[in-house]
This record gives C-alpha cells, sequence and structure tokens, in this order.
C-alpha cells in the first residue's frame, strides 16, 4: 500500500510511534505509511493536554483527512469523526451537503437536506463540533426546526437535551467521559 492508494475519509487503523510538540506521529498498521494527529485532532474537546494524549505503542483508529508534505497522512482520531466515517456512505459527499446548508442562511435548501439518508449522522456530528464553531451553531438552529423523528434520533443517542426538543444540544452541557 502506498500513500497515494489512501482515500480521504477512510479509516485506518494505526500504532502511536511518538508524542510531538504538535501531536502524535502514527504508522498505519496495514502498509506501514507514517503519519501524525494534529493536537487539535486527538479528541473531541477543544484541548487535550498532554498527559491525556494515548500512549507510544497503543492503537488508534483514524479518519484519513489528506495527505501532509513528507508523505505523511493527516489524520483525526476525534470519535465525532470516525463515527460519522463509520455511519456514513460517503463522507465528502455528506460533508458537501451539510455544508451547503451549514451556508444558507437563506434556508432555500433545507428541504433537500432533510432527504438525505444521511441527515441524523452528519447533525449528530455537527452537534459535537465545539459549542462556538460554525458547525454547531447552525446544527442548534436546524434541529430546532427539525421533525420529531430526526429529534427523537438525535435524542436516542443524546445528542440534544430532551427538555428543549432540539433547541440545545448536550455538548452545550456536557457529560462525563
Amino acid at each position: 500500500m502506498d500513500i497515494s492508494s489512501v482515500r480521504d475519509y477512510s479509516l485506518v487503523e494505526c500504532r502511536i510511534t511518538g508524542h510531538q510538540h504538535y501531536g502524535l506521529t502514527v504508522h498505519t498498521i496495514a502498509g506501514n505509511l507514517p503519519g501524525y494527529v494534529d493536537e487539535s485532532a486527538i479528541s473531541d474537546e477543544d484541548f487535550t493536554p498532554r498527559v491525556c494524549w494515548p500512549s507510544k505503542g497503543e492503537r488508534l483508529t483514524c479518519v484519513v483527512l489528506g495527505q501532509a508534505g513528507g508523505g505523511r497522512l493527516r489524520l483525526s482520531s476525534r470519535p465525532r469523526d470516525i463515527e460519522l466515517a463509520n455511519s456514513v456512505v460517503d463522507v465528502a459527499i455528506t460533508l458537501t451537503a451539510w455544508r451547503l446548508v451549514r451556508d444558507d442562511e437563506e434556508g432555500a435548501g433545507l428541504a433537500e437536506f432533510w432527504r438525505l439518508p444521511d441527515v441524523v449522522a452528519v447533525l449528530r456530528w455537527a452537534l459535537r463540533r465545539p459549542a462556538h464553531s460554525r458547525d454547531h451553531a447552525r446544527a442548534v438552529e436546524i434541529v430546532a426546526l427539525a421533525s420529531t423523528a430526526i429529534k427523537d434520533s438525535l435524542r436516542e443517542v443524546r445528542h440534544i437535551s430532551s427538555s428543549s426538543r432540539g433547541k440545545e444540544s448536550d455538548a452545550d452541557h456536557p457529560s462525563p467521559g
């Protein structure tokens, strides 16, 4: 396997080879390709202290974000990114559809968005983004307009508060763990 054969948004199993000032260095299990996980992409938190980083030698599931200079893979080990990659048919198409509706302040594309097969998965992902992010803020607005079925699907995995009926996400009130 060479780096050019690895698709963006694919899942890869890695082994952590070290800690650097910028994040984790890794090698893929299949193909032994070098890569890194930027410190901002280690967890769903805005900041993960170094003492909480996974240990050298540990296995880590990652999503490929692209290629960096030096023939290395840019990776994310954020649980929300792993979940999205595991739950949709095509991450690139799903995120493109999300960006269109996220940036559409008029709401003209919202009716089409509701018909997407991956609407719940992408909303779940967006609601888990940092509370100050554009993705999170827009997801909260969109969920407030969602059908009861979509709200219930999101609530089943505890991403929106049951009392707010979609006006507030649990990301605003993080649960332990």
